[in-house]
């Protein structure tokens, strides 16, 4: 990601993320915790578990307003395959940045410009339900950009993949898959 839509993401991200704004999400992480503890006490077998689900909620948390209930829930799942699949378009067709000719093959043919298609309409289909489980009555990240996302220029889709974005990476950084 990079130029406009980028600038904008990483202004409001550390918006969001500064000492100050960041102490209106102290409540998140004393329920998060609580749950925790409950959790490790009632199966501690399962700690690396809740370990996932406890740090997976405060970010979903803070980002959409969006608890993780327990350790498998299906929002997480999704959100993190997706990311994965991203990674891997990355990864297969970082050639193309070398080469950007590539990108004006019709899509009709394989490569690039037909996979980023269809990973992009998966994408789609994944900030549609990120955005349909957002609770906006709370503080989060989405709230936020989508009060502003008029004046700093962002359309829907562009204003939920920066939430997403947010959350998947800071998801996937404690996931164990």
């Amino acid at each position: 990601m990079n130029g406009p839509v980028w600038r904008v993401a990483r202004r409001e991200w550390h918006g969001m993320l500064n000492v100050s704004a960041s102490k209106k999400y102290l409540p998140y992480q004393v329920l998060e915790a609580a749950k925790l503890l409950y959790d490790v006490l009632e199966s501690p077998g399962g700690f690396a578990k809740h370990i996932e689900r406890y740090s997976n909620s405060i970010s979903m948390s803070m980002t959409t307003g969006y608890r993780v209930p327990h350790s498998d829930d299906p929002i997480i799942s999704t959100m993190l395959e997706m990311f994965r699949k991203i990674v891997r378009f990355n990864m297969e067709y970082n050639y193309v940045n070398s080469f950007p000719v590539l990108l004006k093959l019709p899509s009709l043919l394989p490569g690039p410009v037909r996979k980023g298609k269809q990973v992009f309409a998966e994408y789609r289909k994944v900030l549609m339900e990120f955005e349909r489980v957002a609770n906006l009555s709370i503080p989060s990240f989405l709230q936020a950009i989508k009060a502003s996302q008029a004046q700093i220029g962002l359309n829907d889709t562009q204003a939920v993949s920066l939430a997403e974005t947010l959350a998947s990476v800071s998801s996937h950084g404690h996931s164990s898959g």
